[in-house]
């Protein structure tokens, strides 16, 4: 049975499918084609070379410089893109005489990156998907006919993020990013013939999940749970985190953790086993209390919404009671800004959680809206009694709102 890798495509965001590679080489993951697209040629074209020593160097000392002359790092962060300010300027002059940026750096690092020797001589097949400019018609260029001396260039044709990057011209053609017609091209491991495909994709799974061969029977899908942020961030703090992503992702595909966003022991979510399950109950039996202005039929689904709204973020065909209740963790652990590329105790998460929330007025309401609320109540209680309330119902409203009031 013949096994394919495919690489998808993201820019900077393709340090999530090193680690990925690591992963998978730890489980003893051994794949007889790699394909990929954009970003995703060149990590597959490393795999075709099994040289994960040359990828993970690429990756850990690449910086805006090795990709372009006089380039700056999109961010999501202000910070960021301030102390960049003064190359901006450069960069939109660079842009201006190039129609693009200048990718010179990046062509030379390409070379100096890929062994042919190496590449042509492994028993691993290959093919990349570009597309040629400006028809937009696909391109799928296959080991078979890359001519000698020619893979950076086909390669540098499959990443062409155009109009971030120029065209790339070969042989008086003009090519740009395979993105645009195939980002993850599940369908070039099929022509080779493989019945096993695994595919890491670099946009979250709800988009990956948009993709025609997400549910193809002979794929298996690695997606980050969430963003990994903007494809031309170069910052290696970025870089090495979304790599970590991508190892854990894989290991909890592959049953060594759980979690969705964030990695759990497998044994500390075994442990709390007895009080998940109750947890996943007693949501499923909330219920809104009864008053007159409240239809019957609607006052017993609040906890099934509720667990809808969880499944949601499971973000998978059937979740189990654990993988609802490590949901509720995780947006929680979202709140607490706690971060992800770690793995951790789900009883020591639960602790901090427990911690956090329970400071002093972590969760009190501005007085204004607990007045209006306290009103609000007053009058629903004095129109179903359809009298004024009694001192005694007054004063029990008093004494709970109270206990909300800011101190």
């Amino acid at each position: 049975m013949k096994k394919a890798i495919v690489f998808g495509g993201g820019g900077s965001r393709g340090s999530y499918e090193l680690g990925a590679w690591r992963a998978l080489n730890e489980l003893g993951k051994k794949f007889d084609i790699a394909t990929g697209t954009s970003i995703g040629s060149i990590n597959a074209c490393m795999y075709v070379q099994q040289n994960y020593e040359m990828a993970e160097k690429l990756w850990h000392e690449i910086s805006m410089d090795e990709i372009m002359e006089h380039g700056i790092s999109i961010s999501s962060s202000i910070e960021k893109m301030m102390e960049q300010k003064d190359q901006i300027p450069k960069a939109i002059m660079t842009f201006l005489r190039n129609s693009g940026a200048d990718v010179t750096p990046l062509r030379k690092l390409l070379k100096e990156c890929m062994s042919e020797e190496r590449f042509f001589s492994s028993p691993i097949n290959y093919a990349l998907m570009t597309v040629r400019y400006p028809s937009l018609e696909p391109v799928e260029i296959y080991k078979s006919n890359i001519a000698p001396g020619m893979l950076s260039q086909w390669v540098m044709a499959s990443a062409s993020l155009f109009p971030a990057f120029p065209v790339c011209e070969i042989d008086g053609e003009e090519y740009i990013d395979g993105g645009y017609y195939e980002d993850a091209p599940v369908s070039l491991a099929l022509r080779l013939g493989a019945e096993k495909v695994t595919t890491i994709y670099l946009k979250d799974r709800r988009h990956a999940r948009k993709d025609l061969y997400y549910f193809h029977p002979f794929n298996t899908c690695i997606a980050p749970h969430d963003g990994l942020g903007s494809m031309l961030d170069f910052s290696q703090d970025i870089m090495r985190y979304n790599e970590m992503l991508g190892y854990y992702d894989v290991m909890k595909q592959n049953g060594r953790y759980r979690g969705m966003q964030y990695t759990f022991t497998n044994e500390s979510v075994k442990k709390l086993e007895r009080y998940i399950h109750r947890f996943v109950r007693d949501i499923s039996l909330l219920s809104i209390p009864d008053n007159h202005l409240v239809p019957v039929i609607s006052r017993n689904i609040a906890g099934l919404k509720y667990l809808s709204f969880l499944e949601g973020y499971c973000n998978m065909p059937r979740p189990q009671a654990s993988d609802i209740f490590l949901a509720k963790t995780e947006m929680l652990m979202i709140r607490m800004d706690m971060p992800a590329d770690r793995v951790y105790d789900l009883g020591e998460v639960l602790r901090e959680i427990l911690k956090y929330f329970d400071e002093k007025d972590r969760f009190v309401l501005p007085n204004d809206i607990i007045a209006r609320s306290k009103k609000k109540v007053e009058e629903l209680l004095s129109a179903h009694m359809k009298s004024d309330l009694p001192d005694t119902t007054r004063e029990f409203i008093n004494a709970v709102f109270a206990r909300t009031l800011r101190k």
